[in-house]
């Protein structure tokens, strides 16, 4: 078995896909590590990221530095299917997308199995324990 990517799509240097995962839509700056059975959707990679096993990161920014344990993610739809909502300057602004996923600061990690709900940005340097569903 092997990776696909589906374009329009750029995979820089030094960066490497295990077997079973899909690649669509997306920028993977240098470095940037993707673990088997991944599906990495719309999503720009910054570099030096490391990506475990069964992670699915949908429409995400995510900054240079930055490590996903297994089974982990980014919601990118609300149940509600309404558009999803971001935090400028302490308020709430729609985004005017019904499809948004995370922004992943820097030097940022990401424990097994935690779901990062729709339009949520992750400062930098911020760890999330394991199972956690953040929704700050």
């Amino acid at each position: 078995m092997t990776f696909k990517i589906k374009g329009p799509a750029y995979v820089r240097k030094g960066s490497h896909i295990e077997m079973g995962s899909l690649i669509r839509n997306s920028i993977l700056e240098h470095n940037t590590s993707i673990g088997f059975n991944c599906e990495i959707g719309k999503s720009y990679f910054a570099g030096n990221a490391k990506i475990s096993h069964h992670n699915v990161i949908l429409d995400s920014l995510i900054g240079k530095n930055v490590w996903f344990g297994g089974y982990s993610g980014t919601a990118n739809v609300l149940l509600t299917r309404n558009n999803i909502q971001y935090m400028v300057d302490g308020k709430l602004e729609d985004t005017g997308k019904n499809h948004f996923g995370a922004v992943v600061s820097n030097n940022s990690s990401i424990g097994a199995a935690v779901s990062i709900i729709p339009g949520r940005k992750i400062p930098p340097k911020t760890m999330i324990h394991a199972g956690t569903i953040y929704k700050k």
